[in-house]
C-alpha cells in the first residue's frame, strides 16, 4: 500500500468560546425584537383608542371648535367645585379651573357680540362626563358681570339643588310646568351675588311631556327677558332626547366631552342627534384632563402653561 502524502500545517488548538450557540447575537436579537413588539403593541393599542385626548383630536375627530379645557380635579379641589354650597365665602377654586370657566365664558361670549347668548344649553353624550359642574361653574363665572340664573333641566338625574345647597320645600321647574307653582315661586336665590336658580322639584314619571308644553316656552321667554344668561343643565343626549327637545330654546349649546374617556363614535353619535334638529352647536368643552399626559400627546404645552397655576393652587 502507498503512504498516505500527508504533513501537518497547524496544530489544532482547542476554542477559548463554544462556536455555537453564539450567545450574545442571540441575546442582541432578543432585545431588538422585544423592542420592535413593544413599539408595535403600544402603536396598535394607540390606533385603537379612538378617545379624545387633547385640542387636536376636537379638530380632527370632531370638527368642532373647542371652546375651554376643564382640567382633572380629585380631592378638596373637585368638593370645591362640585359643591360649593349656597355661599360664595372663602370659596378657593382651583386656579386653573377658574382660568378654564372664565376661558369658556370668553368664548362663548364672543361668538355672538351683536346678539350675545342668553339661553346656554349645556349636554354631553353620555353621563359622568361633567356637564353640571360645567354648567354650574360657568353661570357663577357670567354672575361675576351679569345677572344670570342656572336651571336644572335634567329631570333624571338632577344635581343643581345638591350642587348649591338648595331648599327642599322650595318648588322647582315640573310644579312650574305642572300648574302646581308660579315661576317667582320657583326662583331661588343663592349665596353667589347675581345668580338665581330654578331646581327641578319633584322627578315626574314623563319629563318629555313637560318639557314639551306651552308653559316651557312661556316660562323661557320670561327668563330671558329678566336674566342676561339662562344656563341650562340637560340629561346626556344619548340615553334620552331631552336635550335635543330643549336645544330648540336655546341659542347656545354647549357639548361637554370628557378627555381620554368617551369614544369618538359615540360623541359623534351625540353631535349628530343635536344637528338633526338644527340645535346650535357653539362647540366642545374638553372636561378632565389630566394636565401630566397633556404633554405626553403634545397638546401645545398644555401642561408647561398651567404650571404657575398648578404651583398655587
Amino acid at each position: 500500500l502507498a503512504s498516505a502524502q500527508a504533513r501537518v500545517i497547524e496544530s489544532a488548538v482547542p476554542p477559548q468560546v463554544p462556536y455555537k450557540p453564539k450567545r450574545a447575537r442571540i441575546v442582541a436579537i432578543s432585545v431588538l425584537l422585544a423592542l420592535l413588539f413593544g413599539v408595535g403593541a403600544a402603536l396598535l393599542l394607540a390606533s385603537l383608542d379612538a378617545t379624545i385626548k387633547n385640542s387636536s383630536d376636537v379638530a380632527e375627530k370632531l370638527k368642532r371648535p373647542l371652546l375651554g379645557i376643564v382640567p382633572l380635579l380629585k380631592g378638596n379641589a373637585l368638593s370645591v367645585v362640585s359643591t360649593p354650597g349656597n355661599t360664595d365665602e372663602a370659596r378657593e377654586v382651583d386656579l386653573r379651573f377658574a382660568e378654564a370657566m372664565r376661558t369658556i365664558r370668553t368664548a362663548v361670549s364672543l361668538d355672538r357680540v351683536d346678539k350675545p347668548h342668553k339661553i346656554i344649553l349645556v349636554t354631553s353624550s353620555i353621563g359622568n362626563e361633567g356637564k353640571s359642574i360645567v354648567a354650574l361653574n360657568l353661570a357663577i363665572a357670567f354672575a361675576r358681570a351679569e345677572k344670570t340664573l342656572l336651571l336644572d333641566g335634567d329631570m333624571r338625574r338632577p344635581s343643581v339643588r345638591k350642587m348649591l345647597g338648595l331648599r327642599r320645600d322650595v318648588p322647582g321647574l315640573s310644579e312650574l310646568l305642572s300648574e302646581r307653582a308660579r315661576l317667582i315661586e320657583c326662583i331661588i336665590k343663592t349665596g353667589f351675588e347675581n345668580l338665581d336658580a330654578i331646581s327641578t322639584g319633584f322627578i315626574p314619571p314623563d319629563p318629555l311631556e313637560l318639557l314639551s308644553s306651552p308653559r316651557m316656552t312661556k316660562a323661557l321667554k320670561v327668563l330671558a327677558n329678566d336674566y342676561a344668561r339662562v344656563i341650562i343643565d340637560c340629561p346626556p343626549i344619548l340615553p334620552v332626547s331631552d336635550a335635543a327637545l330643549l336645544s330648540k330654546y336655546a341659542d347656545s349649546v354647549l357639548f361637554v366631552v370628557k378627555a381620554d374617556a368617551t369614544p369618538a363614535p359615540q360623541i359623534r353619535n351625540g353631535l349628530a342627534l343635536l344637528e338633526r334638529v338644527d340645535a346650535p352647536i357653539t362647540g366642545i368643552v374638553l372636561t378632565q384632563l389630566d394636565t401630566r399626559k397633556a404633554e405626553k400627546y403634545g397638546d401645545y404645552g398644555y401642561a408647561g402653561y398651567y404650571a404657575p397655576y398648578a404651583s398655587k393652587s
